[in-house]
């Protein structure tokens, strides 16, 4: 019979070769688990009898369960007292610096701006509100702003309703133009 080697508090690679030897010999092993199985009732520093071992994996029955579990090595102890003991972590790496906080972009502004044959209205909403009620917009202020943006399409879009705003605007320089000359022609006659 092999001598029997003492188990390190968290199994290690040779702890599981001893553990596979010892199986393989016919000798009953036991381990420890590092965390229970609520699943299963098991509690953490529970016994478990090692069953067989197979690429690193150990396989054990937890004390008062019927079946078979895998365990990784780092989740067995040798010992119930070690099992129970916290994990030693590894030394925290620095941390790299922070970069620097880049301000959050502002907040997109939406504007949206509506034309019939009635007249223009715009209608701005900022960030997730609600849109603003829509305002009226003059057709020589959206003729400024067209030019302005120098965008085909856009050109191409409101042209249509532009040329009919000039033409109102044409008939209505005509009308005012003829009560012009009626107003005249009324101021002239009362001078003698």
């Amino acid at each position: 019979m092999p001598p029997r080697r003492a188990l390190s508090p968290t199994l290690g690679p040779d702890d599981v070769t001893a553990l596979a030897e010892a199986v393989a010999g016919g000798t009953r092993r036991t381990v420890y688990l590092r965390e229970g199985v609520p699943s299963l009732g098991v509690a953490p520093g529970s016994s478990a009898r090692v069953v067989s071992v197979a690429d690193g994996v150990v396989t054990a029955r937890p004390r008062g369960v019927g079946d078979d579990l895998p365990f990784e090595a780092g989740e067995l102890a040798g010992s119930a007292a070690a099992a129970r003991a916290p994990l030693e972590r590894a030394p925290r790496a620095p941390r790299a610096p922070r970069a620097p906080r880049v301000p959050a972009p502002a907040a997109q502004v939406r504007v949206v701006l509506a034309g019939s044959g009635d007249g223009w209205t715009v209608e701005v909403t900022t960030g997730s509100t609600r849109p603003g009620r829509p305002v009226a917009v003059g057709a020589e202020a959206v003729a400024r702003a067209v030019t302005a943006l120098d965008e085909p399409r856009t050109r191409a879009a409101v042209d249509g309703l532009l040329a009919r705003a000039r033409e109102q605007a044409r008939a209505r320089v005509a009308a005012l133009a003829t009560e012009l000359a009626a107003a005249q022609a009324s101021l002239d006659a009362l001078n003698p």
